[in-house]
């Protein structure tokens, strides 16, 4: 059911984006896996919204928090990836900023893999996710976010900070 709401919601959202209030953005970061030992992973992200007004957005995401890995014999890595779908609240600062706020679910798929074995787990599910950030206005059409996004992750936490570029319809 949430998967199929899922679906008709991005398909308004890309018929929306073709109208002004659309956008799509890209961003890079770093991703900390609340799990003891492993290391950040190299995060990116792909995004498109439709802000219905200057103080609402709605915007779906494909976000990979990339691979972290422990340091201790046998090595495993997780790899978490998945869609985020969220409702945004907005406040402008002025006309070149804004703050904002995000709430959220996460439909992830994660894998966990060991060093000269492979693929030893996987699981996949939807959570909680939530975010905060700013976006500064180099022009009308270009905006550079930095942002801070928390993914519950079937009870452990995944925090991630990026920073990315955002295209205005």
């Amino acid at each position: 059911m949430f998967k199929k709401m899922l679906v008709a919601s991005s398909i308004a959202l890309l018929s929306a984006a073709a109208n002004s209030g659309g956008y799509i953005g890209a961003s890079f970061g770093k991703s900390d896996v609340d799990v003891s030992g492993f290391d950040d992973g190299n995060s990116v992200a792909i995004s498109g919204g439709y802000k219905f007004n200057k103080h609402f957005a709605l915007e779906l995401s494909y976000i990979d928090l990339g691979e972290s890995t422990d340091d201790i014999p046998p090595e495993w890595t997780i790899e978490v990836d998945g869609f985020n779908f969220a409702a945004v609240g907005i406040i402008p600062i002025n006309d070149n900023v804004e703050v904002f706020g995000k709430l959220g679910a996460y439909m992830w798929d994660a894998d966990v893999k060991e060093r000269g074995w492979g693929k030893i787990a996987s699981d996949d599910g939807t959570d909680f996710s939530f975010g905060l950030g700013v976006a500064g206005h180099i022009t009308e059409q270009f905006s550079l976010v930095l942002e801070f996004q928390r993914f519950d992750i079937d009870g452990d936490d995944v925090d991630n900070v990026s920073l990315g570029v955002r295209f205005n319809f």
